[in-house]
């Protein structure tokens, strides 16, 4: 994950040691939050360049949840684990 190369995709992980996690991708661009991402922007000025990219701990991600299991089917993280799943509004 640290190598921040999956652009898209979801990653769902487990090991033999009995641990899972769950990251919604790891290549998140920071961008200016006075922004409305939601809407069109125009890509010719600096001021919607891309700030970086976040660290893993910033992106939504579960590691070995209390209900011991995930599903993702390329659905909202935030039904990853049932009750259990990361909430929105953090």
């Amino acid at each position: 994950m640290g190598l921040k190369g999956n652009t898209s995709n979801n990653t769902m992980y487990a090991d033999d040691k009995g641990n899972i996690a769950y990251w919604h991708g790891n290549y998140i661009p920071v961008r200016d939050k006075k922004i409305n991402w939601a809407k069109p922007v125009d890509g010719s000025t600096s001021t919607t360049e891309w700030k970086g990219l976040h660290k893993l701990d910033d992106i939504v991600h579960v590691y070995n949840l209390a209900n011991g299991w995930l599903q993702n089917c390329n659905s909202t993280p935030f039904s990853v684990a049932g009750t259990n799943s990361p909430k929105k509004e953090n």
